[in-house]
């Protein structure tokens, strides 16, 4: 069985200066998650991104890397995150044997943390 893992942490304040420019924000997410997140605050937005770093690094790439980061998409609902990987971004998870992919976010005192377990 092939488990991979991938973590990221993250300061909230950190990404509230990316976010103000428009080009990061469609580098990062998906159209659904732009319109998704439209009237998030700052703290669901980190926790999105602090997500989406620990799957590419799960996935053994980076933020600069193969797979574009718009191309895993997260969704919330019922207390859990759930993950879709497309694109290049479904391509590498099937090379490196992973057929699912799990989240958990926390944050606490403006630190965000995320880990991503692949699993075949």
């Amino acid at each position: 069985m092939t488990t991979l893992v991938g973590v990221d942490a993250l300061r909230v304040a950190e990404l509230d200066l990316l976010a103000r420019r428009g080009w990061f924000l469609k580098f990062l997410f998906s159209q659904e998650e732009i319109d998704d997140l439209a009237t998030a605050g700052s703290v669901c937005l980190a926790c999105r991104f602090a997500a989406k770093e620990a799957v590419l690094k799960m996935l053994r790439t980076c933020l600069s890397g193969s797979v574009p980061p718009a191309q895993i998409v997260l969704r919330s609902g019922a207390g859990a995150t759930s993950v879709e990987l497309r694109g290049a971004a479904s391509e590498r998870a099937r090379a490196l044997g992973i057929e699912r992919v799990d989240v958990s976010i926390s944050c606490e005192r403006g630190l965000v943390i995320a880990v991503a377990l692949g699993t075949a």
